[in-house]
């Protein structure tokens, strides 16, 4: 089984066309990062003035309840006078660049809007409750431990640019990647005719499987892992590593709770994992039919597409959370935050992380012994 291994990364690390997605991956991740530090610089401008039209919407607010005749003693006034003065403390607080500040006016602002909902006080500028719950104990947890505050939904020190990974085009790149090295796995082999020599070795057709398994796995995580280590490094150099003990929302048992940035990236490995294996499995079983390298990577990528299709389908969620292909919805899982103009939108339709892990790998366990029944008892090879 070993002599497979070396085979297959030989076969791979010496054929030059294989570098070839690496480096297209490494590409589109400098465009990915090159974008959010040019969005990170806009992002600082952009919350600063958000919060200043916030302002003028409740100045506008309070001014026509007067105008209705609405007297200025009234709760809902008072909420509201109160919501504006806490706006204007933490638009001050960010001009000032005072951290602390910024902290304790964001978290007193917040309590006071879920107060205000609470009461049935809703008004166009708020955001949903859950928002605000989210953003307090984040901010809690900075001013507890007393860490510098930043938005984690651009910032791109080198540990958030990791986990910033799952919750976009790269993602894709990734798994496309995971699928061209998987496919070839026998396909290769009957286009070049060179499975009758394979064969003709006192090697078990399991083994070979083993071999040509733990090979291509050994192929993609170093392959994945390379990319996004350099790009951490580059980024760590010039925007600093950042902290693993940032917090950040995760979602845990269909609820959103906080968890520190390194706790949620041993996850976020976790499940990757879980996808390298599955995908190569399914990759290796699906060129064990199909006699050409281009036809098997295509159908390959054809069966995940239409996986990733029927997860992405909101009310089959209760059935295809159970698919491993869950796994392609970054953004219903490992946090579940999907990062609009800086802004977090929750969705109550997001995925625990522990469930697509598990069944990442239950799956990959299943296509394994499916493919030790194939090369055993199914002529695949023609």
């Amino acid at each position: 089984m070993w002599g497979i291994v070396k085979l297959e990364l030989k076969n791979f690390f010496k054929d030059k066309k294989n570098y070839v997605p690496i480096i297209i991956l490494l590409f589109i991740i400098g465009i990915f990062v090159f974008k959010n530090m040019e969005y990170e610089k806009d992002n600082k401008h952009l919350y600063s003035r958000r919060l200043e039209n916030m302002f003028i919407d409740i100045e506008h607010e309070y001014e026509n309840k007067i105008k209705m005749g609405i007297s200025q003693d009234m709760p809902l006034m008072k909420n509201l006078e109160t919501q504006g003065k806490l706006t204007n403390n933490l638009r001050r607080a960010i001009n000032k660049r005072d951290s602390k500040k910024y902290l304790e006016s964001s978290i007193a602002w917040c309590k006071h809007n879920i107060s205000m909902i609470d009461k049935g006080e809703i008004y166009s500028h708020m955001k949903d409750k859950t928002y605000y719950e989210v953003r307090m104990k984040q901010n809690e947890f900075l001013l507890k431990n007393d860490i510098e505050p930043m938005d984690d939904g651009c910032y791109m020190s080198g540990f958030n640019f990791l986990r910033l990974i799952g919750s976009n085009v790269v993602f894709v790149i990734i798994l496309a990647l995971l699928a061209y090295i998987g496919s070839s796995a026998y396909a290769s082999e009957a286009q070049y005719k060179t499975y009758k020599l394979l064969y003709t070795q006192s090697v078990k057709k399991s083994s070979i499987f083993m071999g040509k398994l733990l090979g291509k796995f050994i192929i993609s995580v170093t392959a994945v892992a390379l990319t996004l280590s350099i790009s951490t490094v580059v980024l760590g150099i010039v925007k600093g590593f950042g902290t693993l003990n940032y917090p950040i929302p995760y979602i845990s048992q269909g609820s959103i709770v906080i968890i520190t940035l390194g706790h949620y990236l041993a996850k976020q490995v976790l499940l990757l994992l879980g996808v390298i294996l599955f995908v190569n499995l399914l990759g290796i079983i699906i060129s064990m039919f199909i006699g050409n390298v281009t036809s098997s990577l295509i159908t390959t990528m054809v069966v995940i597409g239409l996986g990733y299709l029927l997860c992405s389908i909101d009310s089959m969620a209760s059935f295809t959370k159970y698919l491993p292909f869950s796994a392609l919805q970054p953004l219903k899982i490992l946090g579940g935050v999907a990062i609009e103009n800086g802004i977090a939108n929750y969705s109550p339709l997001m995925i625990s992380s522990n469930l697509v892990t598990v069944m990442c790998f239950l799956y990959s366990i299943l296509l394994f012994f499916a493919g030790i029944f194939i090369v055993t008892n199914k002529n695949h090879m023609k």
